[in-house]
């Protein structure tokens, strides 16, 4: 099932530039933004658990967390409009207009110098996810399924566009998000946060994100409720550390003898494959790897059960299971696993 996350209505945004024009007149001019290249996706998953040479890691790692290319001043252009309409949107990457010059020429010199990079970088609107409050446990309701999200996801998690939700490949993966917006003052191309990709927003341009309150909070230091929409900046990458204690397994309500669904959540690196008993689960767009019969015969699974996930760093873990419930795997990526 797909949901969709809702940025704030047309009229909280307009109210929100009238006050902006009002109050600061580095705010006058209108500025940009980009979106990246159809070239720069996260890549398909392996269809089978076959461990990958080196070189074919790395090349999936250039895939998964590649940058943004040539066409971001293309896009810019073309979202010239819809920046000029919400006036609070002023780029310090892409400027357009004297304030906005005038801006950038009293930032220190060492953050000026990083604007060449940020062009490098995936550029686009972050806007405030509509839920105030999110849960450990909340996670089932979003597009990736998560059956468990640790304290720090709950309050520093993005939804994002189709492109790179990428039906659902992108769950679990995090990205680096920096403010390029005026409005984050001195903390615009210095101050970052790491989110977790949880959802997806159906109506996002290819390098927006919807941002959980807390998390947008915390890196603007603005008022979502007068501020609900900036400019930013991210790149994609691993969640390592951010990811505390083992792996959850949360099975799908509609289990049966002819459907087995099962999400992984809180793992330290993005799921590229699932087996059970040698057979190959495929990955849902509702986050959860399954199996379905597609005659009269059951499945022919049968305990005890080998679990094996296969991740994104290319680490093949092995669990023996005597059951397939809702369960804590007890290790993670990058642990020894002796099971």
């Amino acid at each position: 099932m797909s949901r969709t996350c809702k940025p704030p209505g047309a009229a909280a945004v307009v109210w929100c530039c009238l006050f902006i024009l009002a109050s600061n007149a580095l705010l006058e001019a209108s500025a940009t933004f980009s979106s990246a290249t159809s070239n720069n996706k996260i890549p398909e998953k392996s269809p089978t658990l076959s461990p990958a040479s080196d070189e074919q890691f790395e090349q999936l790692r250039e895939t998964t967390l590649g940058k943004s290319n040539s066409t971001e001043m293309e896009h810019a252009q073309n979202h010239q409009q819809l920046v000029t309409e919400q006036g609070s949107l002023i780029s310090i990457v892409y400027p357009i207009g004297g304030s906005t010059s005038s801006f950038i020429k009293s930032l220190p010199a060492d953050t000026v110098a990083k604007i060449p990079s940020f062009k490098e970088k995936r550029n686009g609107l972050m806007k405030i996810n509509y839920r105030r409050s999110v849960g450990v446990y909340d996670g089932v309701e979003m597009a990736c399924g998560m059956g468990y999200m640790n304290p720090y996801i709950t309050k520093n998690h993005i939804a994002v566009s189709k492109d790179l939700f990428a039906g659902a490949r992108a769950c679990g993966l995090c990205a680096n998000v920096y403010c390029t917006d005026t409005i984050c003052g001195q903390r615009a191309l210095n101050a970052n946060r790491t989110f977790m990709i949880v959802d997806e927003c159906s109506d996002c341009d290819t390098n927006d994100i919807v941002a959980s309150i807390s998390g947008y909070t915390d890196l603007t230091l603005v008022d979502p409720d007068i501020n609900p929409i900036v400019t930013a900046a991210f790149d994609l990458v691993p969640c390592g550390d951010l990811v505390t204690g083992s792996i959850k397994l949360l099975t799908s309500p509609n289990m049966s003898k002819k459907y087995l669904g099962i999400n992984l959540s809180n793992t330290k690196v993005p799921v590229r494959g699932v087996r059970i008993n040698g057979i190959v689960l495929q990955l849902g767009n509702d986050g959860f790897w399954s199996i379905r019969s597609d005659g009269r015969d059951n499945i022919p699974l049968q305990p005890p059960y080998v679990l094996q996930v296969l991740g994104a760093n290319n680490e093949l873990l092995n669990f023996n299971l005597k059951t397939l419930v809702s369960q804590d795997l007890g290790s993670n990526f990058g642990e020894n696993n002796l099971q």
